[in-house]
């Protein structure tokens, strides 16, 4: 990258417009250690994504955070009861979804209407066009890797007799969830493989299915080159990642003596801080935790935290250098 490391590791201050970096040239031992925990949170997050169904309950679950943000904040007491309810009937369909991905995708599509009317209602309340701007990725997510999972289900099972057993269990089995991307990219879905082979075979039985097969087959071929398009430049960033990550070296900011990790680093003067970080509870926990993991530093340094213990109403309470949150949550 462009801006300016000391042994892998981002300094803390630069000019945001040239990137050089601003004196003094700075490492920071719980900034390094927070950005190795977030990258490889990002890098599993990514990988998780790629073998994730493209469409499940977890993406309404979100959707029903939003709206009940929404339904909370002072912008939505101008609301008529009308758009209340239709709030109501859409929160309440998000907190129980159905399983299969074809009623997904049509509660998906009946829901936009509705949304919009809300979000048009709360006029320019921040958390209505998060919820706007969700649910219309979330459409945009359906029309460029499920819209051939619509065309599939079209038939009955009576209209589809002909295919065979084999396929009428083969497309029920794909109706019942969405594919993920990784899977969708690589084309693994049981009910196409077989549908492709009936029509390049053609059999005369399937010959009043063929105009449906080509749409399906189409649907698909498109869904599968944006899938494999999108896994490309994700795969592309989890390189990245890994590699930014395996870079940082947290090392030379651990004092072996005190058995603890330096304030941090000072390049232009090419010394380390005397101060360290000696409590659990504080924001460098974090980096700890990370470099314990990593090997870059023994087990014992965990232990060596301080760990001490004060009294608010007779309840004891891990002290840290400020009692804020921040220290505590990381």
């Amino acid at each position: 990258g462009r801006l300016e490391r000391h042994e892998g590791d981002l300094l803390n201050w630069y000019d945001i417009q040239t990137l050089v970096p601003l004196k003094p040239r700075y490492v920071s031992s719980v900034d390094s250690g927070n950005l190795l925990g977030a990258l490889w949170t990002l890098a599993q997050g990514l990988d998780e994504l790629l073998h994730a169904p493209l469409l499940d309950g977890k993406a309404f679950a979100g959707l029903a955070d939003t709206g009940e943000i929404l339904k909370q904040a002072a912008a939505l007491e101008g609301i008529s009861g009308r758009y209340r309810h239709i709030l109501d009937q859409l929160l309440a369909e998000w907190h129980a979804p159905p399983s299969g991905i074809l009623d997904l995708l049509l509660m998906q599509r009946r829901m936009q209407v509705n949304v919009s009317s809300v979000c048009a209602a709360a006029g320019a309340a921040p958390w209505a066009a998060e919820l706007e701007q969700q649910v219309s990725s979330w459409a945009q997510n359906s029309d460029r890797y499920l819209a051939w999972i619509e065309i599939l289900a079209e038939k009955t099972g009576q209209e589809l007799a002909p295919l065979g057993p084999a396929a009428l269990l083969a497309i029920r089995q794909d109706l019942a969830q969405a594919p993920s991307l990784f899977t969708l990219a690589h084309g693994r879905i049981g009910s196409i493989r077989i549908l492709k082979a009936i029509r390049e075979e053609s059999p005369p039985a399937s010959a009043p299915l063929g105009p449906w097969l080509d749409r399906v087959m189409e649907a698909f071929a498109t869904a599968q080159w944006l899938a494999g398009e999108t896994l490309g430049m994700a795969e592309r960033l989890i390189i990245s990642v890994r590699e930014l990550s395996a870079g940082i070296n947290l090392r030379f900011l651990y004092d072996p003596k005190r058995k603890l990790f330096s304030i941090g680093y000072n390049v232009s003067t090419e010394r380390l801080d005397a101060s360290s970080y000696d409590l659990l509870a504080s924001e460098a926990r974090l980096g700890s935790f990370v470099a314990i993991a990593r090997g870059d530093v023994p087990l014992e340094h965990w232990f060596s935290l301080g760990r001490p213990y004060g009294a608010i109403d007779r309840q004891r309470v891990l002290l840290s250098w400020t009692g804020t949150m921040f220290e505590y949550l990381m």
